[in-house]
């Protein structure tokens, strides 16, 4: 039986760095996983079974929602939330007071190299304050969501997205406006 035995080699043998730093009423669901140099606000939640890549930023009066994944080196502003099942790609910046709903897909590949002989071009998408994204949205590289826009369901986002912005569909078209008694 022995010599059936497979052996393995941790990828990550603590769940929380030793580097990551946390500030005040912070609260973990369980098997978190925070990468190092994390910088966790005042406030937040990290819901079970969140991956937080190393280098991340999360303002205070922020929460993560369970099953969600952060890249390196996203930055989140505060009074984020973002809910279940949502992949938050490297090099994101998500502004303050953002909402984000479930399954919603940051991607930051504008040229991908995998197998080939050239460097992968990497831009994370930029989400300014207020905005509300629905659930099931693709946002793609580099896209700028402006301030108090809202984007519906499912839509995929492959230009930018002007402040106050309404923008639904494949690919995201304009709508209309955000009400101004909706805006912040």
């Amino acid at each position: 039986m022995d010599e059936h035995r497979r052996t393995y080699t941790r990828i990550l043998p603590d769940l929380i760095s030793p580097t990551a730093e946390f500030g005040h009423n912070v609260h973990l669901g369980h098997n978190v996983i925070i990468g190092d140099n994390c910088k966790i606000g005042d406030n937040c939640l990290i819901d079970h079974y969140v991956i937080i890549r190393p280098n991340v930023t999360i303002a205070d009066d922020t929460e993560i929602r369970p099953f969600c994944f952060i890249g390196d080196g996203a930055i989140i502003g505060s009074g984020v939330k973002v809910f279940q099942h949502s992949d938050i790609c490297s090099m994101t910046v998500i502004g303050d007071r953002v909402y984000i709903g479930s399954g919603v897909i940051f991607t930051n590949t504008q040229r991908i190299s995998h197998g080939r002989d050239f460097p992968p071009l990497i831009k994370g998408p930029i989400v300014k304050d207020f905005v509300r994204i629905a659930s099931g949205v693709v946002l793609l590289p580099g896209v700028v969501i402006g301030r108090n826009a809202l984007v519906g369901a499912c839509t995929v986002v492959t230009r930018d997205v002007r402040e106050n912005e309404k923008v639904i569909g494949i690919p995201a078209r304009r709508v209309g406006e955000v009400p101004i008694e909706e805006r912040i």
